[in-house]
C-alpha cells in the first residue's frame, strides 16, 4: 500500500488514474488502482504531475457494481425450477454473487408482472458476466430446461 499524500487536480487525475490503471494491469480486484497510485507517486516525485487541488492520502479506484436482474413471466416446471435452484444458489455465490432480492412483488405498477424477481450483486461486471459461464452454473440450466420462461439482464450499477 502506498503512502503517498500530495494535492492533485481532479479533472486531471480522474483521466490519468484510469490510465494509469490500465497499465498496470488492472484485474478489476483494486489491484490497479494501488499500482496506479504507486506510479502517480513516483510521477510527483519527479515532478511530473501538478499537484493542487486535491489531498491524496491513499487512492482506490471504485468500481462500479453490477447485478443480475432476474424476472420470470411463468415457471412451467416446479421440479425442475427446485433442482436448478438447488445449484444456481451455490454456483452463483461461488462466483461472487449475493442474492438481494429473491420473491415476488408486493406490489406491481404499469406493465409489471406480479412473478418472480431475483435481483444478484457482484463486486464487478467482469465477474457477473463470468459468472454465468462457469460449469457449475452451466449444470443448472441444463437441470432447469424449459421448465421457466424468464428474462435475465446483466447490468452495470452507477456507483
Amino acid at each position: 500500500m502506498s503512502s503517498c499524500s500530495k494535492v492533485v487536480h481532479r479533472t486531471s487525475l480522474d483521466h490519468l488514474v484510469g490510465a494509469l490503471a490500465s497499465m498496470a494491469g488492472g484485474r478489476g480486484d483494486g489491484e490497479g488502482g494501488r499500482h496506479a497510485c504507486d506510479m502517480l507517486c513516483v510521477l510527483a516525485v519527479h515532478g511530473l504531475v501538478d499537484y493542487s487541488a486535491l489531498i491524496v492520502e491513499r487512492m482506490e479506484v471504485l468500481v462500479a457494481k453490477a447485478y443480475w436482474v432476474v424476472t420470470y413471466r411463468t415457471i412451467k416446471n416446479q421440479d425442475a425450477f427446485a433442482a436448478y435452484a438447488q445449484l444456481a444458489v451455490p454456483a452463483i455465490q461461488a462466483a461472487g454473487g449475493r442474492f438481494i432480492v429473491r420473491g415476488n412483488p408486493t406490489k406491481t405498477y404499469e406493465a409489471g408482472m406480479n412473478q418472480r424477481v431475483v435481483v444478484i450483486e457482484f463486486d464487478t461486471l467482469e465477474k457477473a458476466l463470468a459468472s454465468h459461464d462457469t460449469p457449475a452454473y452451466q449444470a443448472a440450466l441444463k437441470a432447469l430446461g424449459d421448465g421457466a420462461d424468464r428474462d435475465i439482464r446483466i447490468v452495470e450499477g452507477t456507483g
